[in-house]
């Protein structure tokens, strides 16, 4: 996904033109028919005047906007205002005498009337304040643009971190585990091809089941409780009566919406560093419940449990480390991991995830 660059030049657009091209007509429109209605001139002679005008003026005001707002729009707001400054005078002074010269060259001075050059001063100045609306609105407009592109990127570096940390999340297929998987596939195919062919399948849906949720934020976590229980399975092919497995699940949170494969290494770090250490192998119980406003996931195990110099809040080991910070950023602090030994012995590791 590629991000908006946040002081993007100011490009010349077909809106743009357009946009330009109607107020100019309007103002040009207008201006005629106030010059008609307060010096009783007829409205044709008005319009050619005033088009001369607003041309001139559109001229010099493009020339302004390329070099202050396109070609400077990386200076800072106190160059862009002394420059502005200075360019307001020399618009307002080169604008009239351009409008006398063209005047004068296509219809004649002596049709222009008195009042324009005995008014010089606030004819001049009412231009200057026209220069200041004009160029205050567009950088007002340019710059919400850039507060625009700015939240836009900030969403979308939030989107791409999100996509990337559930794509990490979907990487934590342990390659140990596949190995020993397709070592039992390897040892099984002569001697118990039912079996071989069984734990082929279960691995060809765990790969299936990572690869369909790969453009996934969530999935129902009935879809995750079987992506375990197939994970499992393959682990009881190898461990065989050493690896007991026990659910305690609600009905009614079947259907919740989680991160995909937010529980597979949990559920993975129980089985590679609690229960296979064990000659005598242990039992996993995988409980998920509904209290309140959340929905309560724990992973306990009877196996080797917590060393002395463990400390839970390190989250040791890659699957869990990505998954605490995963929790943390989707569902706040409250969501964390929470590694606590289970009595009588094992290891325990729980969070929550909010309902609403």
């Amino acid at each position: 996904m590629q991000t908006a660059a946040i002081s993007e030049k100011p490009q010349v657009t077909k809106k743009g033109l357009l946009l330009t091209a109607f107020f100019w007509a309007v103002f040009t429109l207008l201006s005629a028919g106030l010059l008609t209605y307060s010096n009783q001139v007829p409205f044709i002679y008005s319009l050619l005047g005033t088009m001369l005008n607003t041309s001139i003026m559109l001229l010099y005001m493009v020339c302004v906007w390329f070099l202050l707002v396109r070609k400077l729009h990386e200076s800072s707001w106190l160059v862009k205002l002394l420059l502005h400054g200075v360019t307001s005078i020399l618009f307002t002074v080169a604008w009239y005498y351009s409008y006398l010269f063209m005047f004068d060259l296509i219809f004649g001075l002596q049709y222009l009337g008195s009042e324009f050059q005995d008014n010089q001063a606030w004819i001049m100045f009412s231009t200057f304040i026209e220069y200041v609306v004009v160029f205050a609105v567009i950088h007002v407009i340019e710059s919400l643009k850039t507060v625009n592109r700015k939240d836009q990127q900030a969403a979308e570096l939030k989107e791409l971190s999100r996509k990337q940390e559930i794509a990490t999340l979907k990487a934590q297929i342990n390659p140990h585990f596949l190995f020993n998987t397709l070592n039992s596939i390897n040892a099984s195919v002569t001697a118990q091809p039912h079996q071989a062919r069984e734990m082929i399948t279960r691995l060809s849906d765990m790969l299936r089941y990572s690869l369909d949720s790969f453009d996934k934020s969530q999935v129902p976590l009935s879809e995750e409780i079987t992506f375990i229980k197939t994970y499992l399975e393959l682990e009881k092919t190898r461990l065989g009566d050493r690896l007991k497995v026990a659910f305690n699940i609600d009905d009614t949170v079947k259907q919740f919406s989680i991160p995909p494969m937010i529980c597979q290494p949990l559920v993975e770090n129980a089985v590679k560093h609690g229960i296979a250490p064990l000659e005598e192998g242990g039992e996993i119980h995988i409980i998920i419940k509904e209290k309140e406003d959340a929905v309560y996931f724990t992973v306990a195990d009877t196996g080797k449990g917590l060393q002395k110099d463990a400390v839970p809040k390190d989250h040791a080991g890659i699957g869990l480390k990505n998954t605490n910070e995963m929790l943390v950023k989707r569902f706040g602090p409250e969501a964390s991991l929470k590694i606590e030994p289970n009595h009588p012995k094992g290891t325990k590791v729980s969070f929550k995830i909010p309902t609403s």
